[in-house]
This record gives C-alpha cells, sequence and structure tokens, in this order.
C-alpha cells in the first residue's frame, strides 16, 4: 500500500502490488466503523491511485497486464468498466505502461501514462465528463506515484523536479527538493513534505 485516500465517508487503499494471478483486491475499503473490504469486482496488475470526478464516482488507475488502464464506477465500487486503456509507446521488448496517478481539478480528470523503459509520455490525458482529449506535460515524478493533494485551487504534487503545482494550464516547480521529496499529505489546509 503506498497511498490511501479519503472519499466520502470512506478510506480507500489501492493495491499496488496485489498477491496472485489471478482476480485479486483491486483496493481495500475502510468504512466510518473501522471495518475494512477488499474490492475484487475488478482485475488490475497494479492499481495505484483512486479519486471521485464528482462525488458520485470512483476512478482507479494503474495497469492490466502490459497496458495502462483507468477504470471508473458509478455504483460506489460493485462495478467497473474500463475507461482508458493505454499501451506502452516505446516499441522496447518487455516495456509495459502504467498510470501511477490520477487528479481531479475543476471538474476535469488527469492521468499521465509512463513506460517502465521508455520513460513519461510527453502529455497527459484529460476526462472532460465526456470524452478525452489531450492534456499537458505534469512532468510526474518517474516510477512512482505523484501523490496529488488538492490546495488553493491547484494541485499539489511529487514532480520530476520537485514539488509541483498545477493550476490547470501549466505544472510549475514550487519547491526543489533538498535530498530527496519522499512524501506529502494535507491536513486541515497544510501541505505537509517529507524531503
Amino acid at each position: 500500500v503506498e497511498v490511501y485516500r479519503a472519499i466520502g465517508e470512506r478510506l480507500y487503499a489501492p493495491a499496488i502490488d496485489p498477491l496472485g494471478d489471478g482476480p485479486s483486491a483491486a483496493v481495500a475499503v475502510g468504512e466510518p466503523d473501522g471495518t475494512w473490504s477488499n474490492v475484487k469486482s475488478v482485475f488490475m496488475t497494479h492499481a495505484f491511485d483512486i479519486v471521485t470526478r464528482d462525488g458520485a464516482d470512483l476512478w482507479l488507475v494503474g495497469s492490466r497486464g502490459l497496458r495502462a488502464i483507468a477504470v471508473r464506477s458509478v455504483d460506489g465500487g460493485r462495478t467497473w468498466v474500463t475507461a482508458l486503456e493505454v499501451g506502452p509507446r516505446s516499441g522496447k521488448d518487455q516495456d509495459f505502461a502504467r498510470f501511477h496517478f490520477v487528479f481531479v481539478l475543476a471538474g476535469r480528470l488527469y492521468v499521465q501514462a509512463q513506460d517502465y523503459v521508455g520513460g513519461v509520455f510527453p502529455r497527459s490525458r484529460v476526462w472532460d465528463g465526456r470524452a478525452w482529449e489531450d492534456g499537458p506535460d505534469l512532468h510526474p515524478i518517474p516510477n512512482t506515484g505523484a501523490k496529488p493533494y488538492p490546495l488553493a485551487g491547484q494541485v499539489v504534487y511529487l514532480g520530476a523536479d520537485g514539488l509541483a503545482a498545477f493550476d490547470g494550464t501549466r505544472a510549475r516547480v514550487v519547491r526543489a527538493p533538498a535530498a530527496h521529496l519522499v512524501d506529502l499529505t494535507l491536513s486541515d489546509g497544510v501541505l505537509y513534505v517529507l524531503d
């Protein structure tokens, strides 16, 4: 487990590396009473992040086989549909693609794929509620989750060159790392960065 996300009254923990090669839990769900359950209604090789775009849906991103995948549920996680699949673009043997993060800003959902061998894709993909379109390069941190959080009308996350902020148009570095950015979290409107 790399990231926990509070969505509504529940806590979600995507399974980065679930055990087994069959349908195993893609995400664990924590209820307000402290009980947990595993969502097994969607198969993903790796699940890296989860978000809601409008409060009524769930978006889970990661990979299935060699392809980056974003799946969506509109019934609380009981059923899921594949919303976006992207194969590796490098053309190199043994390469595979993944979505390591997902975030929402101004009602638009953002993902950016990365090939294991070929690197980060040059552009993000954006869902506006009706269709996917190309978006800007978000410069995410390579090979791991960006751990995005909404803050002051922007989204802040771990970027390739430090702490990044995205305002809906472009991503910019707002803090270069002193050593190595490890983690961040948001609590009561304050962003905490582990460096």
